[in-house]
């Protein structure tokens, strides 16, 4: 097997001086030139492995080295692990579906004990898209993810959040052949939309088990695992 290239291979090393705490959030990195001095290699090199770490949500900053520093969070990269992870191991639907069930439904549970408002305003706003695409099932997915994304998030539990929305992700490919299998899109995502309204009003009425399993009811029906 061939080596990898060296500029994954210093990601790799600067990725580890994040993970164990050499580097903390906030923390500046070294420039381009000191790190290629370091490692030994050129500062195209550097320069590259910067760009993967920003793109993993490890690192931010401009397009030069000076200013970059270690990313104050690291949801995106958290989710875009386990988005990868899942697709590498092919998890079937079934397990997908669990996953989400088990996930969303805590997570209304303390979004309905404690919301975080703003999330609240976010599902509202995404349901109010749903309400005008009954026609457009692309704009509709789009909000739905929206809608599941905001209520989660407004557990106020990050861990939750970056689940979610792997599993979203992981979903994309099987909602999009479901919805082209629907014969009357109109009245298959007004359903939906309906179901959506319920979810939504329980959270807000803190009502988090009938949340919970209004959301089970949901995810389980629209993939066919009831």
């Amino acid at each position: 097997m061939a080596p990898s290239p060296l500029y994954q291979q210093v990601a790799g090393r600067i990725r580890e001086a994040i993970v164990d705490g050499r580097f903390g959030p906030g923390d500046a990195l070294p420039g381009e030139r000191e790190l290629a001095e370091t490692f030994g290699v050129s500062r195209a090199s550097v320069r590259e492995a910067l760009r993967q770490l920003e793109a993993q949500g490890l690192v931010a900053g401009g397009r030069t080295a000076q200013g970059r520093t270690v990313a104050r969070t690291n949801r995106k990269a958290l989710t875009q692990a386990l988005t990868d992870s899942m697709a590498l191991q092919q998890v079937p639907l079934t397990d997908l579906v669990e996953l989400r069930c088990a996930v969303e439904g805590q997570a209304l549970r303390l979004a309905a004990a404690m919301p975080v408002l703003t999330a609240l305003e976010e599902a509202d706003a995404a349901l109010a898209t749903m309400r005008r695409s009954h026609d457009d099932a692309i704009a509709y997915d789009l909000a739905d993810v929206a809608f599941h994304a905001a209520l989660v998030r407004a557990s106020g539990n990050q861990a939750m959040h970056a689940v979610m929305q792997a599993c979203r992700d992981t979903q994309t490919r099987y909602l999009a052949d479901a919805l082209a299998e629907v014969e009357d899109l109109n009245g298959t995502l007004s359903r939906l939309t309906e179901e959506h309204e319920a979810i939504l009003r329980a959270v807000d009425q803190g009502r988090g088990d009938d949340a919970a399993a209004l959301t089970e009811m949901h995810i389980r029906g629209f993939y066919g695992r009831e």
